[in-house]
């Protein structure tokens, strides 16, 4: 004991920060929870997201499975396409950084419809099945197999020695989604996958469970050691508190896979730090991006939208988690109904405080958070869309760029049933973004 205690403030020291000797901690008492799905199952798994995951997205559910990166050795994925909005594959190395994926309408079929190709029939309760392979090779310069992902390289092109296959389910459809209480709601409404691993001679095989603890303390620790700043301390790291908000890109291009708590390149998110202490309530008002909500309700996915989904969670700070930020609630693009003008609005009240009587409940985000984040999420965008928040740098947006992000407008309950369209003005923070 008095040995690890030794090593423990060797490390701190080196380190030069709380937040990295809380990665030691979680390396050291992570547990993966019991296998999820068939064979060796998702030994990595998240399905309800409310209990805490940081700034995640309560219409998702996230799986992973740890891969030993050896010669020969293979991991297959087979099951059914979900009845859902979004899902991929992402390989990350054993860094967990990205190296490889596969989007939903990319996999191909071995049975059945992919249903996330345009115009394909999401009617019936069956879709269609798949079979992915992730291999300990290094990628191919050409002819890649498909639905087969490439683990043998790290993101910097060297030997890797364990991967993580992270599996992702955006937006169950109506009835199968975790807001209907649906026990299929993490597979989007099918069953879960079979997760099998397979030795050079094809025998298969699972990984022990001293491989999933080291691997499970080290995916904790390199995401929190990517993310020391917004760790520290998130406020500072997402612009600092202004009035008006000031929405803040986390989304450049350039810097997308080290400034995310789990990168994924379909994703793209800005986020504006709010506080009770410029107004009691926040009212955000915007024109939402085209996106294929129809698709809720089982139609088939248009040729063309802005986006694929699109979302807005408010988040607080909890130091006393490892995460340190958490998600307190999430509106899906289904949730926002429009204006006659084409407009959402929302209206954010804090504290706990009760909805004014002369604002839709439709309208209504109640709040028990004083202070935190407004964080937009957007996934898949158009290549041609011009609110490319990818192709700018990381820090304010700039006011071109204003119509793709909600704005955001404090006041008095006074003050805005007087004015209901308050939240139209994109008034523009002060210099310095105090």
């Amino acid at each position: 004991m008095a040995e690890k205690l030794k090593r423990y403030r060797v490390w701190r020291e080196a380190a030069g920060g709380a937040i990295l000797v809380l990665a030691i901690f979680i390396a050291a008492c992570a547990q993966p929870p019991e296998p999820v799905g068939k064979g060796c199952g998702w030994s990595m798994a998240k399905g309800d997201t409310t209990t805490g995951l940081g700034m995640s997205d309560f219409n998702a559910s996230y799986m992973g499975a740890l891969m030993p990166v050896k010669v020969g050795v293979t991991l297959k994925v087979r099951g059914e396409f979900p009845h859902s909005r979004y899902a991929s594959f992402v390989l990350y190395d054993q860094d967990f950084m990205l190296i490889d994926s596969i989007r939903d309408y990319e996999i191909v079929p071995s049975q059945g419809v992919n249903p996330f190709l345009p115009g394909a029939d999401r009617g019936p309760k069956y879709l269609g099945e798949y079979e992915l392979t992730v291999v300990s090779d290094p990628p191919p310069k050409s002819g890649r197999a498909k639905n087969t992902l490439y683990a043998g390289l790290d993101h910097q092109g060297k030997p890797n020695r364990m991967a993580v296959l992270a599996y992702r389910v955006y937006l169950p459809d109506r009835g199968l989604g975790f807001r209907d209480h649906n026990p299929s709601a993490m597979f989007g409404g099918v069953e879960p996958q079979e997760v099998q691993f397979y030795k050079a001679q094809g025998l298969p095989f699972c990984p022990g469970s001293a491989f999933k603890r080291m691997g499970m303390g080290r995916v904790m620790g390199s995401i929190l050691r990517a993310n020391q700043e917004m760790m520290a301390d998130p406020m500072k790291a997402l612009g600092g508190l202004s009035n008006p908000p000031l929405w803040y890109n986390n989304a450049s291009d350039l810097e997308q896979r080290d400034n995310t708590l789990v990168p994924n390149d379909d994703t793209r998110y800005i986020a504006a730090p709010v506080s009770s202490k410029f107004g009691e309530l926040l009212v955000l008002r915007w024109k939402p991006v085209n996106t294929p909500v129809e698709t809720y309700d089982g139609k088939p996915f248009p040729a063309k939208s802005d986006m694929r989904y699109w979302s807005v969670s408010f988040a607080y700070i909890d130091r006393s988690k490892p995460l340190v930020v958490y998600t307190e609630k999430t509106l899906a693009d289904v949730d926002l109904p429009r204006l006659p003008d084409g407009t959402s609005r929302l209206v954010v009240g804090f504290g706990g405080m009760d909805r004014p009587d002369f604002v839709p409940a439709g309208q209504w985000v109640g709040l028990k958070l004083k202070e935190g984040f407004v964080i937009a999420r957007n996934i898949l965008i158009r290549p041609d869309f011009p609110g490319q928040f990818g192709k700018i740098p990381r820090g304010k947006i700039p006011p071109e760029y204003d119509q793709y992000t909600p704005g955001g407008v404090y006041c008095s309950k006074e003050e805005l049933k007087q004015n209901p369209d308050l939240g139209l003005s994109r008034p523009q923070p002060p210099a310095g973004g105090k």
